[in-house]
């Protein structure tokens, strides 16, 4: 949502980390204070929240369109674990699609229509985002790199990566997907996927150093491994026309713990070169989703699965296919506060800023007639000179005035809004916080209040293409998604001929597989436990 541009100057004095300005403040109960600490998401799908919805099954990913980021994956609630010891800081700039490279590369998100004589410009709604021409009536969609995002100011980096490097989805298509799969066109994924793993691993280090050279010298990256997407069945992929076969289940199983061994060994070895434990090896998520995994088909017949099959995902939003659910997010955030243990704050680089203020919402974003809570638990002050007052502002419609204008000296506060506020309209929040010695500091955050309680998410404007067999092309030669739509009626609901699937419900070979790399794991002592 961007603000017009007249109201846009006004906003200025309420930018994130505004300067604190002396004020008289009155007569209110002094809060305790608590030393903040900050966490910036990096990575790709798995870390920006591809299928975390929330407790009513409703999507809520915003606000860069088509980076999927949910405050309710793995990293949001692994931050909230953290509030009764900090004043947290939780900042996503993890984008579904990502690769290594995205670290210091632009990346292409998807491309929108437009009419003519629009500007590309225009939309253009958050300054982490760009659109430039791509055709007389299209225009491509872009963010600027991840890496421009790590600065001092934060104490822990949580982050995936490398799982597009090695054509993730390619493999999901090719082996999994009903009237997509096929022998031939899985082993050629696994194949490429083997190799491009290696050149992704190899390229990890020089990754990892240039984050850590614009870190704060105490802070940590925790790097978590991803779990396996298929069930340990044994599942086998069959030609009966050409007479082949391929173990697929028991390969692609293996071929995620052979990364694995190899990233604890890049992990170590990059500890080692720097002289500490920068990065944090989190490889324990495989044993969190050990059994919750779907088999592959089109409706994933695991009824205790915490991965999302196909249809799980209605309608069919191919970018959440084979990627963790809401309870597979909760699940995996338990797992890494077991593992992580106690964390420290580092020593805080020095500021200007006496004070912080900061919602913990990047859009405020309501449903009509219901309570919610308005939560400033990141803000943050100076010790000895706690925050003492939280003055919420709304505006309904973005002309300056405020509807709601309440202070409070609770971190909380919790309000009724009983009319639809668009997301078309300008209509934000801002917090103003004050210190005991009179210091205050403001932010403010776009407002959305309506029937669903979503963001409203922007269906694709440009239709799939089909291949020759007449089924929806949607993903691009290097395995992303395409921001396209197709009528589902096109999806195939059969196998192509000759193609059967079959399972040894033992799953020996992957039982064995599984065991061989958990005895290679990283020791706990190399592994680092805590801060």
């Amino acid at each position: 949502m961007g603000f017009p541009k007249g109201l846009y100057s006004w906003l200025l004095a309420f930018s994130l980390f505004s300067i604190c300005q002396s004020v008289k403040p009155e007569e209110t109960a002094e809060l305790d204070d608590k030393p903040p600490f900050r966490i910036l998401q990096l990575g790709d799908s798995y870390s920006a929240g591809n299928g975390a919805w929330d407790s009513r099954g409703q999507r809520r990913y915003h606000p860069i369109e088509g980076c999927y980021r949910s405050k309710y994956n793995w990293g949001s609630q692994f931050a909230q674990s953290l509030e009764d010891r900090y004043s947290v800081q939780y900042v996503n700039h993890a984008c579904s699609g990502g690769k290594i490279e995205h670290l210091t590369d632009d990346r292409k998100v998807r491309t929108v229509s437009r009419w003519p004589w629009q500007s590309c410009s225009s939309f253009k709604k958050y300054d982490e985002e760009y659109y430039k021409s791509s055709g007389r009536v299209q225009c491509s969609h872009w963010v600027f790199p991840q890496l421009n995002y790590v600065d001092e100011s934060y104490d822990l980096v949580l982050m995936t990566f490398a799982g597009n490097d090695a054509g993730f989805t390619h493999i999901v298509t090719n082996c999994f997907v009903t009237g997509y799969r096929s022998v031939r066109r899985c082993r050629e994924s696994i194949n490429n996927a083997t190799r491009r793993m290696e050149d992704a691993i190899q390229r990890l280090p020089e990754a990892l150093r240039k984050i850590s050279e614009r870190m704060n010298p105490c802070a940590k990256i925790a790097y978590n491994v991803y779990p396996h997407i298929i069930f340990d069945f044994g599942y086998i992929l069959r030609d009966t026309i050409g007479n082949d076969s391929i173990e697929a289940g028991d390969m692609i199983r293996q071929l995620s713990n052979q990364a694995d061994e190899a990233l604890t060994d890049v992990v170590r070895a990059f500890n080692e070169e720097m002289g500490r434990e920068v990065v944090y090896f989190y490889d324990d998520t495989k044993t969190v989703f050990e059994g919750r995994e779907p088999k592959p088909g089109i409706t994933g017949n695991n009824p205790d699965r915490w991965i999302l099959a196909i249809l799980d995902s209605s309608p069919l939003w191919t970018a959440e296919w084979y990627h963790p659910n809401t309870r597979g997010h909760e699940e995996w955030a338990l797992g890494l506060i077991d593992d992580l243990g106690p964390v420290d704050v580092c020593d805080r680089v020095q500021v200007d800023n006496p004070c912080i203020a900061w919602i913990d919402d990047d859009t405020v974003v309501s449903i009509v007639g219901e309570p919610f809570v308005l939560d400033a638990q990141g803000s943050w002050a100076e010790e000895g000179d706690p925050i003492v007052s939280y003055r919420w502002m709304l505006d309904y419609d973005g002309d300056g005035i405020f509807e709601i204008d309440q202070e409070v000296d609770t971190v909380t506060f919790e309000i009724t809004i009983d009319e639809e506020i668009d997301e078309e309209v300008d209509a934000f929040v801002t917090l103003i916080v004050t210190t005991k010695d009179g210091d205050t500091a403001s932010t403010t955050v776009p407002l959305i209040v309506n029937a669903e309680g979503t963001v409203q998410q922007v269906d694709p404007e440009i239709e799939c293409e089909l291949d020759d067999l007449g089924r929806p092309i949607f993903i691009d030669e290097d395995a992303i998604p395409l921001n396209c739509y197709f009528d589902p009626a096109l999806f195939p609901s059969s196998d192509l001929p000759g193609v059967e699937v079959s399972s040894d419900e033992t799953g020996k070979k992957g039982k064995k597989a599984a065991k061989k790399a958990k005895g290679t794991k990283a020791s706990k002592k190399g592994k680092g436990k805590g801060h």
